[in-house]
């Protein structure tokens, strides 16, 4: 008995050891090439402007619906539409914004 949990810890430590030497291995979270974070920077402000230039009953639906987490149905029931209404206001919206996206060479 105590020869298995001397094994046992043995394992359990050489397991620990090789966890935290390929944790040393991962890069650093938060930690970006500025070129990269200067891209996102870039691409952040372009679908900004993408979503203020749709219509307001597009981008009020889009805004609830991406940025607030909502379902269509949960947008739907909180602007009092149908939810087709709501699903068909979403979909052109991301059209407008993929082809005004597309026009500025952003990749979404």
């Amino acid at each position: 008995m105590t020869h298995s949990r001397a094994v046992e810890r043995l394992r359990a430590e050489e397991s620990q050891r090789r966890r935290a030497e390929s944790a040393a291995r991962q890069p650093v979270a938060g930690w970006t090439d500025p070129t990269d974070a200067l891209a996102l920077q870039e691409a952040s402000t372009a679908v900004h402007r993408a979503l203020i230039d749709l219509p307001p009953e597009q981008r009020v639906a889009i805004e609830m619906a991406y940025f607030g987490g909502l379902s269509y149905r949960d947008v739907a029931v909180a602007l009092a539409e149908p939810e087709g209404t709501i699903r068909t206001r979403i979909r052109a919206g991301m059209r407008k914004m993929r082809a005004a996206l597309g026009a500025e060479e952003v990749s979404p």
